[in-house]
């Protein structure tokens, strides 16, 4: 997947903000990511903060938001071993950027890296990790700016109330920073034109950042004086909001025959040339890589197309000044 949209301008969709949503069925990604020696861009498409949340917060709660602290390395929670927690992170200091005690008796983590060499201190693997008994589950892990979007926190075990207090914790920091820059007037602008979107018009990027249509992200804004409480944008498009079904856990993912199709002749190349391997048939096996290397289309993997390389990404609709949003902090 190529480098996330920190697209400012996705709308809301309150349908769903008041529903219990069960826990996804399918597993999710815990493998975690080797550390990115760059500095952490401002790009951001994770903890971002919404421009048109912003205009909201000068209108509502101005004298809230100002002060953001600077961020330091956490201890070792104590819910976590000293084994679990060097299993987790291989020494590597974290910022905590949110945390709560579940119903469940476990206590839910929402951690960033803290990172020295970057202006802003953190970044750029981020990690949500179950902790109980001294025993932690790594419940996802990634680059926040760049890969699989996060899940929702009401797919991962939390119920939908506290899936929203987790959520409050990411928002008011990221406030904090975005009313420091100066920022009104751009937000208003993009306020304006997501106003002005029409229903069911497509997102672009949406399914690379999806986080600010979880339920649990639209109750949490509402509760901290972000949004009225009658606020409502233009509906999602029926592919995006499918895509949000699927994150949220609420409607399973389907491929159609001919994805099927696809990866079925791709497990039985894989399989003929493993099986020809252990035979010594040099010819099968290159005729069964040959046929593996067509099917994956590793032009899906690099961006290209033959030789010429795709075309550079434009900034986003609302971002078109080249300004990017505000990274991440905490208390």
């Amino acid at each position: 997947m190529g480098r996330r949209k920190a697209d400012p301008l996705f709308p809301l969709d309150r349908s769903d903000s008041t529903q219990k949503i069960k826990p996804m069925k399918r597993n999710l990604p815990t493998q975690t990511v080797p550390p990115d020696p760059r500095p952490f861009p401002m790009r951001h498409g994770r903890r971002c903060l919404p421009l048109l949340w912003s205009v909201f917060v000068l209108l509502l709660t101005p004298p809230l938001l100002f002060g953001a602290k600077p961020l330091h390395p956490c201890a070792r929670p104590p819910e976590i071993s000293p084994e679990a927690w060097k299993d987790l992170f291989w020494g590597t200091p974290q910022v905590i950027q949110a945390q709560i005690k579940a119903a469940d008796g476990a206590t839910y983590y929402d951690f960033i890296e803290w990172n020295p060499h970057s202006k802003y201190g953190v970044g750029p693997i981020g990690t949500y990790v179950r902790a109980k008994d001294g025993k932690a589950t790594r419940l996802w892990t990634n680059l926040v700016y760049n890969g699989p979007p996060e899940p929702p926190w009401t797919a991962l075990g939390l119920t939908f109330r506290e899936a929203v207090e987790m959520r409050k914790q990411n928002l008011l920091p990221s406030l904090q920073d975005a009313i420091a820059e100066n920022r009104k007037e751009e937000m208003i602008r993009a306020w304006h034109k997501m106003a002005e979107r029409k229903p069911g018009t497509p997102i672009p990027h949406f399914a690379e950042s999806p986080w600010d249509y979880y339920p649990e992200v639209i109750e949490a804004a509402k509760e901290l004086g972000l949004l009225p409480k009658d606020f409502v944008l233009p509906a999602l498009a029926p592919k995006d909001q499918r895509f949000l079904n699927i994150m949220l856990g609420i409607e399973e993912p389907t491929m159609t025959p001919e994805e099927e199709a696809r990866q079925e002749a791709i497990a039985n190349a894989l399989a003929r040339m493993i099986r020809a391997s252990l035979e010594g048939d040099r010819k099968t096996a290159e005729e069964a890589n040959n046929k593996l290397l067509e099917l994956l289309d590793l032009s899906e993997l690099t961006g290209e197309s033959g030789d010429n390389p795709s075309p550079p990404q434009q900034p986003p609709a609302g971002n078109a000044q080249g300004k990017q949003p505000i990274p991440p902090r905490s208390r």
